[in-house]
């Protein structure tokens, strides 16, 4: 049997074997056993052979395939009875011929011939436990007694905790034990199902095993890389199960990806949000945002949603602000779904205060669909018309797994409103190949990215087939409308995944391609995170986190400043747009909160006064240093991952660096606990630029360029430190609660 596969008995066992008598427990010992000597023989590299005359014909691994096969299908029914109280039990539909007559199953006394047999013998013991299971709590979603990755692996006082081949494990009962002893032992095991009971958390050792692809109930759980888990409050019972109905196709394809990649207990809703936690408690939280979020405006949605559900207000641009703004408010406004500024503002506020302001960007180098992105089939191809955004289409681009996202414009055929739907197909849809170097030059040379970086998405052959006409590619949509102009297999992938049955209601789109390979941590002791997009996902999901954070303390008087975070889109490409930093998004937001706080409106005075006790944290990630091309490094200037933020300076006016920010942050970084890094590029090298520039000169106010480091800049995928997302949010945190405090120090 797979180790920790979804066929593992782990879960059956754990929960059927909690109320069995002591026949079917040697029933259930005996597939342990089964299960650990298939484990052996799969580690030897040998064929199973048939064991003893209960494996009949079959051999130990389709045996216990099988037998595990109907005890996650019975689970599953115990959990939908538990769920809503019926007792009715629909009869598994299942083939009848999966144990054959010359393979039965001994339990105890009895002998079960058939598959009707096994039926009904599990039948009467679902309905047993069912009658004496104790009811769930409203936030107990899960069936196992455990949360999935986490086994015991102690005695205790009323039995034995054992385990069995690849995390299987069930409570031994004693034989002369009776139905009142079932009490006290659901009365221990639900003691111990919440997280941060007493005799959990403290008197029993958890042993860590691989995560299992589900359990019983058919709900995705993943343990979490860590010895322990964290501990919680004895009423902390925020266990939430991902929704297995309804599921796009990106989650359909990647539910096993996702399953096998460790979650974190944030993600997983156990530990409280919007509290300062260690730095390793942010690492996983961090990868699933990158890849649930493969996009600007899945980035955005993201942090629309968590800003919501900790209490943020949605401002609209196109409506006053005046009735909505008040002290102690918290708050958040969109533009064009792709940038965002959120802010709140503190119970002292008072007119002419500052703004403590952290700026990072969310966009990445992608490549994007052509408005016309259909092209001629090439030998047997179909091909997809795309266009690099910034340094896109490098050689990093090419041999990767690539899925097609972004957002698409809906027209609503009955009331005639467009609509944004978000789309993400997160299949391997894409793929740029690569010349083999059979061929010459191959892939050494100058490549054209207009001829040669074209990405293939399928194939026809309609070119050599004797009827043509059946290997047409039809447009869909008709003739003039959106649709027509691009693939028609495209077009039914998005429409499908949209539920979209009109394609002609299809108004636009704006999609790219992303590497679907999942965020993940590496290293041999989980230092690193791998993953695409981490610039600059990585400083803006940071500065969200910790304005979360920060607003969860509780309204204080003398909290007189606006604390303020702005994620901004086409930075890559020179933030010219309305929706980048050079646009008026910012400077008019902080306009807006001055107008809408002050008594007698927005003045030059108020706001210049404004501006001038203002600080902006630039934040967008640096170089961390190359072992391999040390020489390329300024010495003395070359950042380490996991260390924290990494000041930048640049003597040519490319960042917004200078003596007395540097001095300000370095304060925020003595009174937050936090370790600062300095850069500077090689005279000889070119530097980057960032959003500090262009908005510290349009506002008037000090700046330092401040962000983390990472490793492959500008590389599809790219490296950065576990600790880091977590650090970010230390230090600018700190910045948050301290700045108003540190800038009285400074005259």
């Amino acid at each position: 049997m797979v180790k920790n596969g979804p066929n593992s008995l782990r879960g059956s066992v754990s929960s059927v074997s909690l109320r069995a008598s002591a026949q079917e427990q040697a029933a259930l010992q005996r597939i342990a056993e089964l299960e650990q000597q298939v484990a052996a023989l799969k580690l030897q590299n040998e064929t199973p052979k048939p064991v003893a005359a209960e494996a009949g014909n079959a051999s130990p691994l389709e045996w216990l395939e099988d037998v595990d096969s109907r005890y996650r299908t019975l689970m599953e029914m115990k959990t939908a009875v538990s769920k809503t109280g019926s007792k009715a039990l629909p009869k598994p539909e299942q083939p009848k011929d999966l144990l054959p007559v010359n393979n039965p199953v001994t339990t105890g006394q009895e002998t079960l011939q058939t598959a009707e047999d096994v039926d009904a013998r599990s039948q009467q013991l679902l309905e047993r436990t069912i009658r004496t299971w104790p009811k769930p709590d409203p936030m107990e979603t899960y069936a196992a007694p455990y949360p999935p990755g986490y086994i015991r692996a102690n005695k205790t006082s009323k039995g034995e905790s054992s385990k069995h081949g690849s995390g299987s494990f069930f409570l031994q009962q004693n034989e002369d034990d009776d139905s009142a002893e079932y009490s006290e032992i659901d009365e221990s095991w639900r003691k111990r199902r919440k997280l941060g009971g007493t005799e959990f958390s403290e008197t029993e050792p958890i042993r860590e095993i691989q995560p299992c692809a589900a359990d019983e109930a058919g709900e995705s759980w993943v343990g979490r890389n860590s010895a322990k888990p964290a501990k919680q409050s004895e009423n902390d019972e925020s266990w939430v199960a991902r929704n297995s109905t309804n599921q796009s196709l990106f989650e359909k394809y990647n539910d096993n990806m996702r399953d096998l990649r460790p979650q974190s207990l944030i993600t997983k809703g156990l530990v409280k949000e919007n509290a300062l936690k260690a730095p390793e408690a942010y690492t996983q939280p961090f990868c699933d945002f990158l890849t649930d979020n493969p996009t600007v405006f899945h980035a955005v949605s993201a942090f629309e949603k968590k800003l919501e559900k900790a209490g943020f207000q949605k401002l609209s641009e196109r409506k006053s602000w005046n009735d909505d703004l008040k002290a102690g408010g918290k708050y958040f406004v969109t533009r064009n779904g792709s940038s965002l500024i959120a802010f709140t503002v503190g119970g002292g506020y008072k007119s002419g205060n500052g703004v403590a302001m952290i700026a990072g960007h969310v966009d990445a180098l992608t490549a994007r669909l052509k408005p016309v992105s259909t092209k001629k089939t090439s030998a047997g191809y179909v091909q997809l018309g795309v266009a690099p955004y910034a340094g896109a289409l490098n050689s990093t681009w090419w041999d990767r797994d690539l899925g097609i996202g972004g957002r698409v414009l809906v027209k609503d055929s009955k009331t005639g409103k467009i609509t944004t739907k978000l789309v993400k197909l997160g299949w391997p849809i894409a793929r740029i190949p690569t010349l083999a170097p059979h061929f010459g030059i191959g892939m050494l040379g100058d490549n054209n990215a207009e001829t040669q970086a074209v990405p293939i998405i399928g194939l026809d052959n309609s070119d050599i087939h004797s009827t043509e006409d059946d290997f047409k590619n039809l447009t869909l949509g008709g003739e003039g409308t959106f649709t027509a102009t691009q693939p028609p297999k495209l077009v039914r992938a998005i429409a499908g995944e949209l539920s979209i049955q009109d394609y002609s209601s299809i108004v636009n789109w704006e999609l790219e391609l992303y590497d679907t390979q999942p965020a993940q941590t590496g290293g041999l002791e989980k230092e690193f995170i791998f993953a695409g997009r981490i610039d600059d996902k990585l400083c803006s999901w940071s500065a969200i986190e910790a304005l979360l954070a920060s607003s969860a303390a509780a309204k204080s008087s003398e909290d007189g400043i606006v604390k303020l975070v702005g994620v901004f889109d086409d930075e890559e490409i020179g933030s010219l747009l309305r929706q980048g930093a050079r646009g008026n998004f910012l400077p008019s937001t902080i306009e807006r909160i001055t107008e809408s706080l002050s008594s007698n409106g927005t003045s030059a005075n108020i706001l210049s006064q404004t501006y001038a006790n203002s600080f902006l944290i630039s934040a967008d990630v640096t170089h961390a240093v190359n072992p391999n091309f040390l020489g390329s490094y300024l010495e003395g200037h070359a950042p380490r991952l996991n260390v924290g933020l990494v000041i930048s300076a640049d003597s040519n006016g490319h960042l917004t660096t200078d003596s007395v920010s540097t001095a300000l942050l370095t304060r925020v970084a003595e009174k937050s606990d936090s370790k600062l890094q300095t850069f500077m590029i090689r005279n000889d090298s070119r530097s980057g630029g960032t959003v500090g520039p262009m908005l510290s000169s349009a506002m008037g106010v000090r700046a330092v360029d401040a962000g983390l480091a990472q490793l492959s800049m500008h590389s599809i995928r790219a490296t950065t430190g576990a600790l880091d997302p977590g650090l970010g949010v230390k230090i600018f945190k700190g910045f948050l609660d301290t700045f108003e405090s540190v800038d009285a120090e400074f005259e």
